[in-house]
């Protein structure tokens, strides 16, 4: 865990960190028109039998990012970024940002967790 999360079963803290997260991933999605409470990235274990293994929002992904201190990296082909969750229908498919963009961002977000909030 990182110092920006002292004790994280602290309910008033949880819910800051989860607003500042929020406020922190839609400004970096505003040129995109996304919401990041509305965009999944969602995980398949093989690309032929496509079946769903993981979904979570980009808030889920950035909130565990910096509870578990860690950048989360994706598999192309296993990986992608939909505008619903648990889904894997090319109808639903969000191209931009890439995740190679969200990768980005979410370091962009450790950085300013890690420099900026810890102040």
């Amino acid at each position: 865990m990182n110092n920006v999360i002292d004790d994280s079963k602290d309910p008033q803290l949880l819910n800051a960190l989860n607003d500042r997260i929020r406020t922190f991933l839609n400004k970096q999605l505003e040129g995109y028109g996304l919401d990041c409470g509305e965009v999944y990235i969602n995980i398949v274990d093989d690309p032929v039998t496509l079946e769903l293994v993981s979904s979570e929002s980009l808030l889920e992904v950035g909130f565990a990012c910096l509870v578990q201190d860690r950048e989360p990296t994706y598999v192309q082909g296993l990986t992608q970024a939909f505008s619903k969750p648990w889904t894997f229908d090319e109808a639903d498919r969000i191209r931009k940002p890439s995740l190679y963009d969200i990768e980005k961002i979410m370091r962009k977000l450790q950085d300013e967790a890690k420099y900026q909030w810890s102040r």
